[in-house]
């Protein structure tokens, strides 16, 4: 993925380098919330003019030499998504062709469902399918996180056109910015009914909790909320990162 156009010169090169290294390389994803502005939320802020030219310099090409699929910048779910991406077409000027449509949707199921239904009729032209790359029910209580997360993908999986998806948490409890029952690991890094079911296991009854309390001498902590009975699976961060991240390779 470009992130940004900060740095973006060497982006194609370096991934020719990458596929001339025997690295199986199928897709490219452009630009993270290049609408969002808004601080430290995560966008990386960038002007339509700027995003086509870095998109036909580095991004582009890819395809023309390599074939690769190519994903449309991941705009807000807002409707400044959708205008910054009517004025990043008309900066392109026919010189940017994404493949297929990236979605990031922070809202309840009516939202994400809402929004993707949006995107689809406001760019049938994009038929490669859509990746949503980043979804999750923020701030919210345990049940109804859960049951977001259970609807949204029972939804996903019954759509055709939904390729590929990845949930936004996989992180520990402690440290979320989306609120600590998204989390696919509580604090100490046991994999939550969330991270649990995301791996394709059974819940292990492990809460999420949002902080660690200090034990006997300091050389030990353990959550505050504890964790519900049931099975402790001793989770890794980087199997979970493994689950999350493993669209971007396939």
């Amino acid at each position: 993925m470009l992130w940004s156009d900060a740095n973006s010169g060497k982006f194609y090169s370096t991934v020719e380098s990458q596929i001339k290294g025997g690295a199986n390389i199928q897709a490219v994803l452009g630009f993270n919330e290049p609408d969002n502005c808004y601080g430290n939320t995560g966008g990386s802020c960038m002007q339509p003019s700027d995003a086509a030219a870095v998109w036909k310099s580095q991004i582009e090409p890819l395809k023309q030499a390599y074939g690769l699929q190519l994903g449309m910048p991941a705009v807000t779910s807002s409707q400044g998504g959708i205008d910054w991406l009517s004025r990043w077409y008309t900066a392109c000027a026919g010189g940017c062709n994404p493949d297929f449509m990236t979605i990031h949707v922070y809202s309840d199921f009516s939202g994400v469902a809402s929004w993707i239904g949006q995107m689809n009729a406001t760019y049938p032209n994009i038929t490669g399918g859509t990746w949503v790359t980043e979804f999750a029910l923020e701030q919210q209580p345990l049940n109804a996180t859960q049951a977001y997360f259970n609807m949204t993908l029972e939804y996903f999986d019954r759509l055709d056109y939904i390729k590929k998806y990845a949930y936004f948490g996989s992180f520990r409890s402690s440290v979320s910015n989306v609120g600590p029952n998204v989390a696919m690991m509580n604090s100490a890094g046991k994999l939550t009914d969330i991270g649990s079911w995301y791996m394709g296991d059974n819940a292990t009854g492990v809460l999420p909790d949002v902080m660690t309390a200090t034990t006997g001498s300091g050389s030990s902590s353990t959550p505050v909320t504890g964790a519900a009975t049931g099975l402790q699976v001793s989770s890794g961060v980087s199997a979970v990162a493994a689950a999350v991240m493993g669209w971007l390779y396939i």
